[in-house]
């Protein structure tokens, strides 16, 4: 099935899926970075569910964005425009869940990797694309879930 012939959903799961991953390791990073994080969970959660509303708006805008395609300069204007929308996607997380600011680089890594999620044409590579999203939130919860067990709160 080439990328053209592909159907929405796919093209949407395939592309929400490579965001919330890049969402949730960029998460876990500065995380590890920042030290210990309050409700972990909490966020990762919000994080995911907020990457796959966006996702949907990123799958409308790359659609209306479909007839410049063939454009120089259409790359720099989609991770710009991405960019700038993921950047005031984070900015209402923040103000929303009175959050730090580094949300803002989370969201902007994000809806820029889905603008380019469309470059991936291999159907096994897309249907992977589309399961890591939610794989990666289900082992941070399993992971989370451990670690209490043992005692390692």
């Amino acid at each position: 099935m080439e990328a053209s012939s592909q159907s929405a959903i796919i093209r949407y799961l395939k592309g929400s899926g490579l965001a919330c991953s890049v969402t949730l390791l960029l998460f876990i990073f500065y995380t590890i970075s920042l030290g210990d994080i309050n409700q972990f969970l909490l966020l990762a959660f919000i994080l995911t569910v907020h990457t796959y509303a966006g996702a949907a708006a990123g799958e409308l805008l790359l659609q209306l964005l479909k007839p410049l395609e063939t454009w120089l300069v259409y790359p720099l204007l989609g991770v710009f425009i991405f960019g700038s929308l993921g950047a005031l996607h984070g900015l209402f997380i923040i103000l929303t869940y009175d959050l730090v600011g580094f949300f803002i680089g989370v969201t902007m890594a994000s809806s820029i990797s889905f603008f380019f999620s469309p470059l991936i044409k291999s159907r096994p590579l897309s249907f992977l694309f589309a399961a890591m999203g939610p794989s990666l939130f289900i082992i941070i919860l399993l992971s989370s879930f451990f670690a209490k067990a043992l005692g390692q709160n």
